[in-house]
């Protein structure tokens, strides 16, 4: 449901600030996205051929729309790689990875790169910010994208405030 690559879009749910927010994705960038999604949609093929396929959702969604547990569309694109029981129900449903796993990764990838910085899942989202304030986005354009309350946090995490001596003279003292 929060992927949608042909409008170079994905929505992360309850993410920092426990808000909504949408990253785009380059078209050059969506094959590995799409070719995820295939392999989560031919695992959820699997289940629902053992007789599970349902996904965990909140309360509200699956009393509403029972049948939405079953869908492709409502599948995790990053689903685990076990099925969970339920004690009420005995449904046996597939949860998303856990965001340690994700954390993880990156941690064991930042030397393998060679970058010598500290590096975090959150310091990939400040520097996208970063390189679209340099390929001249505005700021405030930068600010929605990014769903900031503030100009002066897109402000912080494009490192508008710290750009003296770049592409320019420094002021006299």
């Amino acid at each position: 449901m929060d992927v949608e690559l042909k409008r170079g879009e994905v929505t992360l749910r309850d993410a920092q600030g426990r808000q909504d927010r949408v990253a785009t994705v380059p078209q050059r960038a969506a094959a590995p996205p799409a070719a995820q999604r295939q392999t989560a949609l031919n695992l959820h093929a699997a289940d629902l051929a053992d007789g599970h396929g349902n996904v965990a959702l909140p309360a509200s969604p699956a009393q509403k729309y029972p049948r939405t547990l079953w869908e492709p569309a409502w599948q995790w694109v990053f689903p685990a790689t076990s099925l969970d029981r339920e004690q009420a129900t005995g449904r046996r449903p597939r949860h998303p990875l856990y965001e340690s796993l994700v954390q993880t990764a990156t941690r064991l990838a930042v030397p393998l790169s060679g970058i010598a910085k500290p590096v975090s899942c959150h310091t990939l989202r400040h520097t996208f910010a970063t390189h679209l304030r340099e390929s001249g986005y505005d700021i405030r354009m930068i600010q929605e994208l990014l769903r900031h309350r503030h100009v002066s946090t897109t402000m912080i995490s494009t490192h508008v405030l710290n750009r003296v001596g770049r592409g320019g003279q420094k002021p006299a003292k």
